[in-house]
């Protein structure tokens, strides 16, 4: 009933229920329990930073495990906010699980399909099934449905459509958008590693400059949010990402593509443009100042939108869980982590800077990329085009290199004057 319902609300809210994932803590309180929480906090905070950095230092194939470990941990607080609640039958936990790993399944592995096509171009059978993800994610998906529609009751049905639906949601902001770092990450560790520390930087600097001049709320679902914290980040975070991008630029093993699981990240073909140096005009105001022009990496200069994002857009992603939080009267996500909460705590803001990077990328770093790069061309000439249209395809290069002015060694390889 309705009343129980609050009062089931009202004792967690009170005391330390053991159906929430925490309590919301008492008003007032001593300044010793907030410097132990603050002492707590900044241990957590650089042990989680020094574990994932020496998760990343072995590359793209720990920090994958470490993605989905996390995107698990975070699903599984969501999923047990609505089996919290009273409702005696929702989703059975096999077709919770069955439909997160039908997930993890379709978006990893599209996101690593190219990578281990490449690796392992002999397992015709392994090629096959990849070729075909798309289908048997689908098929797989369909029976899913299946099985919740013979589990449905005709006195439960609100109750499980409910939790399908939370299921789904729970899905796609976890495992959907958290995964498009995967997409990234193959281009270079950097363009996983830069984009956290852009967040995990902006939330720092908004909670020393809320503390240090924070008077007026920012926002009502996070109290202690505040305008100087929301502003004073904006600026911090913009300077950190410009001399962090250089900073992650030096270290060949970050800014080298992945092309194969075994190899280790190099630039073979040269270092991607966007890590060279470049020299850009400056405005009217700052030529006297600097100069008409400045030298600067690429990188630097997209380091301005990625700060912008994350500090302008970035934090509602907090404030969406945040939300989401207060809707069911819960403080924290979970415990897992001393002084931040759950997992969901400490991610939610990443999961927006996870698609954006991947858009970005796609679109101002190298819009050449994707159906258009080297490794995609290839496959699909080598696997899905017969011998004909691959002929037609080569003639056609050929005609266009010539034309701009390309010539041909005696080996038969053609090379720009």
């Amino acid at each position: 009933s309705r009343e129980e319902t609050e009062t089931f609300f009202r004792e967690s809210v009170m005391h330390r229920n053991p159906k929430t994932r925490s309590t919301v803590p008492a008003q007032g309180g001593g300044g010793g329990s907030n410097l132990s929480n603050f002492v707590v906090r900044t241990i957590t905070t650089f042990a989680m930073i020094f574990g994932c950095l020496f998760l990343c230092f072995y590359g793209q194939s720990s920090t994958v495990m470490l993605i989905v470990l996390l995107q698990i941990g975070m699903w599984m607080e969501i999923i047990s906010i609505a089996q919290s609640q009273r409702n005696k039958v929702g989703l059975s936990p096999f077709l919770h699980w069955y439909f997160l790993g039908v997930c993890l399944l379709f978006f990893h592995g599209r996101a690593l399909r190219e990578v281990t096509l490449d690796s392992w171009p002999e397992m015709d059978t392994l090629q096959q099934v990849l070729r075909h993800l798309n289908f048997v994610c689908f098929a797989l998906y369909c029976g899913g449905l299946v099985l919740f529609i013979l589990s449905l009751q005709p006195t439960m049905l609100v109750s499980q459509f409910t939790h399908l639906a939370w299921n789904h949601m729970a899905l796609l902001f976890i495992v959907g958008q958290g995964t498009f770092f995967v997409n990234a990450m193959f281009d270079g560790m950097i363009w996983f590693l830069f984009p956290c520390s852009i967040i995990i930087s902006n939330d720092i600097w908004a909670y020393v400059s809320g503390k240090l001049f924070g008077r007026h709320q920012l926002i009502q679902l996070s109290p202690k949010k505040t305008w100087e914290g929301f502003l004073g980040a904006i600026i911090l975070t913009i300077i950190w990402g410009f001399f962090a991008s250089w900073a992650f630029s030096q270290f060949p093993r970050i800014i080298c593509p992945k092309e194969r699981w075994w190899v280790t990240p190099n630039c073979e073909n040269g270092v991607p443009p966007v890590f060279g140096w470049k020299e850009y005009a400056l405005p009217g105001p700052l030529t006297a100042l600097l100069g008409p022009t400045i030298t600067l990496m690429p990188i630097m200069v997209h380091s301005i939108s990625f700060s912008l994002f994350g500090s302008i857009i970035g934090p509602f992603g907090g404030f969406f869980a945040s939300g989401l939080k207060r809707a069911f009267k819960v403080k924290d996500f979970g415990a897992l982590i001393p002084g931040h909460g759950g997992v969901t705590d400490r991610m939610d803001c990443q999961l927006m800077m996870a698609l954006f990077t991947y858009l970005y990328l796609d679109n101002f770093v190298h819009p050449s990329g994707g159906v258009c790069s080297k490794m995609s061309v290839m496959r699909h000439c080598s696997q899905r085009m017969p011998l004909s249209e691959q002929m037609a395809l080569f003639n056609a290069l050929g005609a266009r290199l010539l034309a701009a002015g390309a010539q041909i060694h005696a080996n038969g390889t053609a090379f720009l004057p």
